[in-house]
């Protein structure tokens, strides 16, 4: 699932606001957009997931002589083969995807055009701004696009919450499922009543998962700290580790997929860039919970190769997925979250989602992107919260102590960063 799970983290593109069209195409304009000259000709693109087939069709359906010639790699090739092209200076491509976990080995080494110059900031500008944020290099530059968010919602089926909890009213299971101590007692009830068949919970992972961005970052300023609300969620993991009522079924598992689909575990977190519902199934059956924390998880950027002499072609592909038009298309058929807010915002007022029970996910999705901590990312954090969460659920299942756990942490977060005081 290693290769899934990075194929899947592409999908989770994020990117921001306006649509230019060309002199000779029409097309929606969302403000500040700038118009492009060049209607024609060809670039090349690399992704690292299908789901950039999607951009390019929707495309070509409004520029059909703009040619793009995608290649679409392997997620676990794709960052390597990216890095030897680059530094080979020869075949690089026009416009290439980056992982959140990696942009900034790319950002800041001279590869990615300047957007800003290019007057992205304000074709960026009515994006969620904890996304637009994330497409900074260290000089606070814009450095790529994203056109898509990925908030972290709970995931459960209709039918299941409904026997199990009693509902299946994504508002009402918001409110019973507001804490961890509501949690963990409702786990343990159905893990009783279901005779240990039915999990309300997953795993201790995904609880990392939940309040991840509602804690201070490992590192902010250059300066490595850990606060005690880390400290606390270990202590929750391990309650839940130990009670027995968590399913312990791996993230982005088939098994994790399978038992959720079957509903025998009757939550999972996830961002909206889902892979794993069995829509032949259960469409018409799923519901988001906003959890009682918000989150995101994973995110591609589409930089424009600074070398590129057909920037103004690239600038037609990207502005275009930028606009609400392209981003409407894509909530609708992919369920990608737009990044800008003012569409977002004029969806929620009334917009239904058949697949998902005919929910207002316009609506649900914007409190969960409304809520997220403004924490301005580096290259420290995500990269460290990762770390943190591999280290904890390890810990607790090997029964080490918080301090353990911690020193562990501490250890192989010196080893990957020691330009980093860690004490």
């Amino acid at each position: 699932m290693k290769r899934l799970f990075f194929i899947a983290l592409d999908i989770a593109v994020i990117c921001a606001t306006v649509f230019a069209s060309g002199s000779s195409q029409s097309g929606s304009q969302g403000s500040g957009s700038s118009s492009v000259s060049a209607t024609s000709g060809e670039i090349t693109y690399w992704s690292y997931t299908d789901s950039a087939n999607n951009l390019v069709q929707e495309f070509n359906k409004v520029y059909p002589d703009i040619k793009i010639n995608l290649q679409v790699f392997g997620g676990d090739e794709y960052k390597t083969k990216l890095l030897t092209t680059i530094q080979s200076g020869q075949g690089i491509p026009d416009l290439f995807d980056l992982d959140e976990g990696y942009v900034y080995e790319f950002f800041d080494q001279g590869v990615t055009e300047d957007l800003s110059a290019r007057g992205y900031e304000d074709v960026m500008k009515d994006n969620y701004a904890y996304m637009t944020a994330a497409a900074r290099g260290a000089n606070g530059k814009l450095q790529a696009i994203n056109f898509q968010t990925s908030p972290v919602g709970f995931w459960y089926l209709r039918d299941a919450t409904k026997k199990w909890l009693g509902t299946d009213d994504p508002a009402e299971l918001a409110t019973i499922l507001d804490s961890w101590d509501k949690i963990y007692a409702i786990a343990e009830r159905v893990y009783n009543n279901s005779n240990g068949t039915v999990y309300l919970w997953p795993n201790t992972v995904e609880m990392v998962k939940v309040v991840g961005f509602s804690f201070r970052p490992f590192v902010r300023s250059g300066q490595f700290e850990i606060v005690q609300d880390w400290y606390t969620l270990i202590d929750q993991m391990r309650r839940f580790n130990d009670s027995g009522y968590v399913a312990n079924v791996g993230s982005w598992s088939s098994d994790w997929a399978a038992k959720w689909n079957a509903g025998e575990v009757l939550i999972r977190v996830m961002p909206s860039w889902d892979f794993f519902t069995d829509w032949g199934k259960n469409s018409g059956n799923v519901g988001i919970i906003r959890p009682f924390e918000n989150a995101y998880e994973g995110g591609t950027f589409i930089s424009l190769w600074s070398g590129s002499r057909k920037k103004e072609l690239c600038d037609v592909f990207l502005k275009y997925l930028c606009s609400d038009q392209f981003q409407r298309i894509n909530f609708d058929s992919y369920n990608q979250v737009p990044a800008r807010v003012p569409l977002i915002k004029s969806l929620a007022a009334n917009y239904n989602a058949p697949r998902f029970g005919g929910q207002n996910l316009a609506k649900t999705y914007d409190e969960i992107n409304s809520g997220v901590v403004d924490v301005v990312p580096d290259k420290y954090t995500r990269a460290l919260q990762n770390l943190f969460q591999k280290h904890a659920e390890q810990g607790v299942k090997n029964g080490l102590d918080n301090t353990s756990i911690v020193n562990n942490f501490k250890a192989e977060s010196r080893d990957q960063y020691p330009e980093l005081n860690i004490r």
